[in-house]
C-alpha cells in the first residue's frame, strides 16, 4: 500500500500507484524519457525510491498491525506478549509516562522524518503491561 504524505493521508493500492506512474510516463515527453534511458522500469524504480508524494507500507504489515490493534488496544498483556509483538520489524513501542502504559506504532528506519511522524500518528495504539 502506498500512503500519501500530507494531511489527507490517502492510501492507494500497489495497482493504483502503478497506474499513476504509467500515466505520468505516458504523458512524459520523449526528451524527458531519455533521462530514464527510455525505460519505464528505470523510471518506476526511481519514483519508488524518491517519491515526494507517497511512501510504501507493505500490505501484510498493515493487515497484521490492524489485527493487533483490534485485539490488544486498551488491553493488559504480559511483557512476554509485548516482546512477541515487537518481533515484527515494523512494530515499535514506547513507554508512556505512566509506569506500565505503552504505545505500539509502525515505524521503519528507511522512512524520512515526515513519513515516520505521519505513520506513527495514524497507526498506533496503547496497551498496558501486567506486572
Amino acid at each position: 500500500m502506498w500512503i500519501s504524505r500530507g494531511d489527507d493521508f490517502l492510501n492507494i493500492t500497489d495497482e493504483e500507484y502503478d497506474n499513476l506512474l504509467k500515466e505520468a510516463w505516458n504523458n512524459m515527453s520523449q526528451e524527458d524519457k531519455k533521462e530514464y534511458k527510455n525505460n519505464f522500469m528505470v523510471f518506476k524504480k526511481e519514483c519508488e525510491e524518491y517519491d515526494e508524494d507517497y511512501f510504501y507500507l507493505p500490505n501484510n504489515v498493515l493487515e497484521k498491525f490492524n489485527n493487533l490493534r483490534k485485539e490488544y488496544s486498551g488491553m493488559e498483556i504480559s511483557s512476554e506478549k509485548l516482546q512477541e509483538i515487537l518481533k515484527e520489524k515494523w512494530f515499535k513501542s514506547s513507554k508512556i509516562e505512566e509506569p506500565n502504559l505503552y504505545t505500539i506504532y509502525l515505524d521503519n528506519k528507511n522512512l524520512d522524518e515526515e513519513a515516520r511522524e505521519q505513520l506513527n500518528w495514524e497507526y498506533s495504539f496503547d496497551l498496558e503491561i501486567s506486572q
